[in-house]
């Protein structure tokens, strides 16, 4: 059959080949407070997570791409105070204030990706059930927040690598810890890019244009 299309018939079937294996590069964005009817996003201590980016502390880190801080309640700034963690000598010995959960579903392999978190006051997150950001300890209190790898303010996030990620549904868990005993909250936002594969409804769609350019090559061959 190859044979029979010539080079101009060849080329048209490199080309269609080559739009259908580029049809599904699929970006997988994750930003906290786009799904605030407990589904996809929730929390252990209410359910449905609350957007509190409206009310957010000035210092606070700006969310971007439609990210949003979040809380178990109304915690922001002027709102409902939260109450510090026990703190013995630096170490928390008590659980965290609230623990936020996200999950995402990749339809192909992750190629790259990248997962950014703020807290107020500082976070350890979890990706399907393993330990990728660990508080620090002893945690010391900083003027407003804490002296953390994650803390609320620009340059205190710290990023979790999604690469590497089989196909399938994934959990991230972020375990928020109040140390100071005023506002709460916590912000996520990320990307994640799969790996393109064919679109099989759109060859079947290509499928007449396929004969159409191998009876044009027999016919090409007969004359």
């Amino acid at each position: 059959m190859w044979n029979l299309l010539g080079n101009s018939g060849r080329q048209v079937i490199v080309l269609l080949g080559f739009g259908i294996a580029a049809a599904r590069a699929d970006v997988i964005a994750i930003r906290s407070g786009s799904d605030l009817t407990g589904t996809t996003e929730w929390n252990n201590r209410t359910g449905a997570d609350v957007a509190i980016d409206v009310y957010a502390e000035p210092i606070w880190k700006a969310p971007v791409g439609g990210a949003k801080w979040i809380s178990y309640g109304l915690t922001g700034p002027g709102q409902n105070s939260v109450a510090s963690t026990i703190l013995v000598e630096g170490v928390v010995t008590g659980p965290p204030t609230a623990s936020f959960y996200a999950t995402f579903f990749l339809p192909n392999p992750s190629v790259s990706g990248q997962l950014h978190v703020w807290a107020d006051d500082t976070a350890a997150v979890f990706l399907d059930g393993i330990m990728r950001i660990d508080i620090t300890s002893p945690i010391a209190r900083a003027t407003y927040c804490a002296q953390a790898p994650v803390s609320y303010t620009p340059e205190m996030g710290r990023s979790v690598d999604l690469s590497g990620l089989g196909a399938g549904l994934h959990t991230v868990e972020i375990q928020a810890w109040q140390i100071w005993g005023d506002t709460f909250g916590v912000l996520y936002e990320g990307n994640v890019s799969v790996a393109a594969v064919p679109e099989p409804a759109g060859f079947f769609l290509l499928l007449p244009v396929v004969a159409g350019v191998i009876a044009w090559g027999k016919r090409r061959s007969r004359v």
